[in-house]
């Protein structure tokens, strides 16, 4: 039996046949590529290769977080928020030498700014390449 049938980066095939899993070249005459043509062969398809996520950019510095604010016109509207915060809040903004995402008050002021968690993992992928 031939199940789990995907390419991987390089173009050969991961495929588990009977129980075993194998990286199988993609090249005529090999034979189990002749096995996974005949699978193909009874309608089965080879799934793509997917690239693995990239990670979670979770810390910024100051200088990338402040330049990125500037760049996607937020500067002014998270000045004007972190203005309407207590003093430990606009301390934390005006001191802080990293941005990190999981910080409770930066997580408060994403919500307060009706961010989603993929308007957030942009901000900090585009900060990181500051």
């Amino acid at each position: 039996m031939i199940e789990n049938v995907s390419y991987t980066a390089n173009g050969t095939i991961n495929a588990t046949i009977d129980g075993e899993d194998y990286m199988i070249p993609d090249l005529p005459g090999n034979r189990f590529r002749s096995m996974i043509a005949e699978w193909e062969a009874e309608g089965n398809t080879i799934a793509p290769y997917e690239p693995p996520a990239s990670p979670k950019v979770v810390e910024v510095s100051r200088r990338q977080f402040m330049m990125q604010l500037e760049l996607s016109g937020l500067k002014e509207q998270v000045d004007g928020w972190v203005a309407a915060q207590p003093p430990i809040v606009q301390i934390a903004y005006r001191e802080s030498a990293t941005f990190r995402r999981d910080e409770p008050m930066l997580i408060e002021g994403f919500q307060g700014l009706n961010f989603t968690e993929s308007e957030i993992d942009a901000f900090y992928s585009e900060a990181s390449k500051i």
